[in-house]
């Protein structure tokens, strides 16, 4: 089994929001972050240099809404010498990949950054061209690494041959055999291979790099060659003015969600082409939803995905091409008897015989209120991302559903939360919500751009 631990960054949700008020209107309110459910609501406000979250509300339920969660004990083995040297792997790094490296770099961390770069740019049977083709490498980069926590992990210099490393990102790069929690397997963090990811393809701003990443992982490409007319003949039915390139960042939303499912998981049958329709169009058979998976019109098919996908936050977005990518496996490749075991977790049951509406008497065990309300599959797609990217959600929501995906979906993968920041927090009522509720937190950064802050 494989442990993967997942370090995500990401950016801030969007900052101009409709704020609902005591007069029952929506009003803007400018530098303010809104977030709501049915047990309360988080404003947050962000400037320049501050930050104040408060949050209001609790529904005390008759039956456990969550469970408590105990951390594991993660224990890694020594990292044992490879046979090379810093000056060999530099070597490599310079001829293939037009990478030098500056400062001090151990061997353990320069593997890591070559592995990083043959696994991003390497010659595969997907990508034919030189690693220097394949990422457009035209220009030789000097790397070094830094103690300082940067936005990213990474900071290119304008004159871009000058590429900054937080010394954090190549904690685990490379797999190391580990225990968790008395099992045995490795432990491995994708942090640095998203940086790397992020230099290569300019922040998602060169698509051909993203594709070629994205056939060599995943079998899928962002190019639809056989045209979209032909593509949506049996769906849609439309030509390629109604859809449009996907922006830099939901790129790497895609590549960073795919790439933290287990590696099993990264290619499936039928999932050939990612698409995304134009700005501000609705679905034409669903209206205004998030995307929506062709799994089974085609051989060779598709998703497409909507602006509200990507109106939250990054971690909404990585979650929404996890989910979209369950309902592939769910078509064509989980099997019945996996596919009746889940129902059977849910206690999920159909209207009728031959009625396609479902319902269950559990109330607490899902990972949301769409994966409750709806199906089986439904249920399994938010199930899955919420245990690849919040996995500490789905254990504390839904404990049975979380083994079940790691014992039977995931095959012993695991994944671990690895917060930069932690602080404690009193919770007198362990057993209704988990983690506690934050009630206030106010943050301030004092000095100038330029300068340290305190």
């Amino acid at each position: 089994a494989l442990l993967a631990v997942a370090f995500l960054t990401g950016n801030p949700p969007e900052r101009n929001v409709l704020l609902s008020s005591t007069d029952g209107e929506m009003h803007v309110v400018k530098d303010h972050i809104l977030y709501q459910d049915w047990r309360g609501v988080s404003l947050e406000s962000v400037d320049e240099f501050t930050f104040s979250h408060s949050w209001t509300g609790s529904v005390p339920v008759g039956e456990m809404e969550e469970a408590v969660v105990e951390s594991p004990e993660l224990n890694i083995e020594d990292e044992r010498p490879t046979g090379n040297t810093v000056v060999e792997v530099t070597k490599e790094l310079t001829e293939d990949y037009n990478v030098m490296l500056d400062g001090h770099w151990n061997l353990a961390d320069a593997e890591s950054l070559l592995g990083t770069f043959q696994n991003l740019c390497a010659t595969s049977s997907r990508t034919k061209g030189t690693p220097k083709e394949n990422c457009h490498l035209n220009k030789l980069q000097t790397w070094a690494v830094v103690p300082e926590q940067q936005i990213d992990d990474v900071k290119v210099k304008r004159s871009g041959d000058f590429v900054t490393l937080t010394a954090d990102a190549l904690k685990h790069a490379t797999p190391r055999k580990a225990t968790l929690g008395g099992a045995e397997g490795k432990v491995h963090s994708f942090r640095l291979d998203f940086a790397v990811l992020r230099v290569i393809s300019d922040w998602g701003r060169k698509k051909p790099v993203v594709n070629q990443v994205l056939r060599r992982r995943f079998g899928a490409q962002l190019d639809v060659d056989c045209g979209f007319t032909d593509l949506t003949k049996d769906t849609t039915l439309e030509d390629d003015a109604r859809f449009m390139d996907f922006k830099p960042p939901e790129l790497l939303f895609m590549v960073e969600a795919w790439t933290l499912m287990p590696e099993h998981m990264h290619n499936v049958a039928g999932l050939k082409y990612v698409t995304r329709r134009q700005q501000g169009l609705n679905h034409p058979y669903y209206g205004a939803t998030t995307a929506v998976s062709w799994p089974e019109n085609r051989d060779e098919s598709y998703q497409e995905y909507m602006d509200y996908s990507f109106n939250q936050d990054g971690y909404t977005s990585r979650h929404l091409f996890v989910h979209e990518k369950s309902h592939f496996f769910w078509a064509r490749h989980w099997s019945t008897k996996l596919k009746e075991d889940w129902e059977a977790a849910g206690e999920w049951q159909t209207a009728g015989q031959y009625s396609e509406d479902w319902m269950t008497p559990e109330t607490v065990e899902f990972s949301s209120d769409y994966g409750a309300s709806n199906n089986p599959d439904e249920d399994m797609a938010e199930c899955l991302s919420a245990y690849v990217l919040h996995p500490l959600r789905l254990q504390a929501r839904a404990p049975k559903k979380h083994a079940y995906l790691r014992d039977h979906v995931a095959n012993g993968v695991q994944y671990l939360e690895e917060p930069a920041v932690t602080f404690p927090v009193e919770n007198s009522d362990g057993y209704y919500r988990f983690p506690a509720a934050v009630k206030r937190v106010e943050i301030k950064v004092a000095g100038r751009p330029a300068d340290a802050k305190q």
